[in-house]
């Protein structure tokens, strides 16, 4: 049995925390050191971090704003963005971070992951898996172009996760982030039939008893934007995290 997080996922742009729908319309939303910090007098379980512009418009993850949220972050951090080769990896390990998020270079680059775990140790790596729902039928999304996807079954997917060494598998459903939707519990269920790793599902939490469903369908942590981020119809910018009674009801 793996033990259940609730993490605030902090998606970051250009050194600015921002907020977005299905990850376009981004909305900016603070300083991301300020947020660190908030969260951290919250107590939550852990915090991810992903720089949603190092694909969008093609820069370096920016080394100098990631150490300076880890030297102010008590729990765990988990970073994402940018990370195309094993040297990148190394310099975000080193700073404190203590697990990296791959996404892209998981596919171009498989051999990558094993690298990396060589190193330091396969609990350091996140796989995030972008998945959209289209017709009915899940595809890998890659971010940033929303008609642009993989052509891959999530079966084929998840066997080629089953040769590579790592920690977690998180599992992001593009449809329904910044949504308030509702997770979706289909997918966890799927994968969880798949891999016998943590999954972290992602992508339309809106309240904890919905992140109650997600633990209860498999998942072993839920990543939630939005539900702690923005508040009432206009969108209000506040930052939020449940308090731990409420928490332990639903692990």
């Amino acid at each position: 049995m793996f033990n259940k997080r609730i993490i605030p996922q902090l998606l970051i742009s250009r050194g600015k925390l921002v907020k977005t729908e299905k990850f376009k319309s981004s909305k900016y939303v603070g300083d991301p050191i300020n947020t660190a910090k908030i969260f951290n007098e919250k107590e939550v379980d852990e915090l991810s971090i992903i720089d949603i512009g190092c694909t969008r418009y093609n820069y370096e993850p920016n080394y100098t704003l990631i150490e300076q949220i880890a030297h102010e972050c008590f729990m765990p951090i988990s970073y994402g963005g940018g990370i195309t080769n094993f040297e990148q990896a190394s310099r975000i390990l080193r700073s404190g971070v203590e697990k990296i998020i791959i996404q892209s270079s998981f596919f171009k680059n498989p051999e990558l992951i094993n690298e990396i775990a060589n190193s330091f140790g396969a609990q350091s790596i996140i796989i995030n898996l972008d998945i959209i729902l289209i017709k009915g039928e899940y595809k890998i999304f890659k971010r940033g172009f929303l008609r642009n996807y993989y052509q891959f079954k999530l079966e084929s997917i998840f066997e080629m996760l089953k040769k590579l060494e790592f920690g977690e598998l998180q599992l992001m459903v593009v449809n329904r982030e910044g949504t308030l939707n509702g997770l979706d519990t289909d997918i966890i269920k799927k994968a969880c039939r798949f891999i016998d790793k943590p999954i972290i599902l992602c992508g339309g939490a809106n309240s904890i008893e919905n992140i109650g469903m997600g633990f209860n369908n498999g998942a072993s942590a839920i990543g939630v934007g939005r539900m702690f981020t923005f508040h009432g119809p206009f969108k209000a910018v506040l930052i939020d995290y449940p308090k731990r009674n409420l928490i332990n009801k639903i692990l």
